[in-house]
């Protein structure tokens, strides 16, 4: 299950997820949350997927070296451009 944060806060196993977070629950039916007040979410969830998923990031893949790959294709700036939109960001753990 995953809760994405649009707007306000939440509370969660004690840690404080705010706007433009994304939590992720690896147990099913196990989630409790408390939001603050004008908190709006987008709740995600379903059956878990066959295989391990491995998250870097904005890079989600079911293969290891896949994540790498993308990673390295960001930085190298090879993702095709947004219409209208030249801003870049770089990936977190690689900032200079």
């Amino acid at each position: 299950m995953g809760i994405l944060v649009v707007e306000g806060t939440v509370l969660s196993c004690g840690e404080r997820i705010v706007s433009g977070q994304l939590m992720v629950s690896t147990e099913e039916n196990k989630c409790q949350v408390e939001m603050g007040e004008n908190t709006h979410l987008l709740i995600f969830g379903g059956p878990a997927l066959p295989e391990e998923r491995f998250m870097d990031w904005n890079f989600v893949s079911s293969s290891q070296e896949r994540i790498l790959q993308a990673r390295q294709d960001w930085n190298n700036r090879l993702f095709p451009a947004v219409s209208g939109d030249s801003t870049y960001i770089p990936h977190p753990l690689d900032k200079h």
